[in-house]
């Protein structure tokens, strides 16, 4: 799986261990997260929370409920 356990760009042909994966997935996270002005309020972000799982739901994404070990 691309960008999961593997690096990115010229990196993606770089296997990432198992003890790395979770490593991986923080950084990933970190590296896309802004901090730009206040916090949004705990109802702003629960709506912007269930928007998004909305548009994870439809089946475009790739995102499913089940889970599956990577091998």
């Amino acid at each position: 799986m691309y960008g999961i356990t593997t690096g990115f760009g010229s990196f993606k042909n770089k296997n990432i261990s198992q003890e790395e994966v979770a490593n991986l997935q923080v950084n990933i996270i970190r590296s896309h997260a802004t901090g730009v002005g206040a916090p949004l309020n705990e109802e702003t972000v629960r709506a912007i929370m269930l928007l998004r799982a909305h548009s994870l739901s439809k089946g475009y994404s790739g995102v499913r409920s089940e889970f599956r070990s990577p091998q």
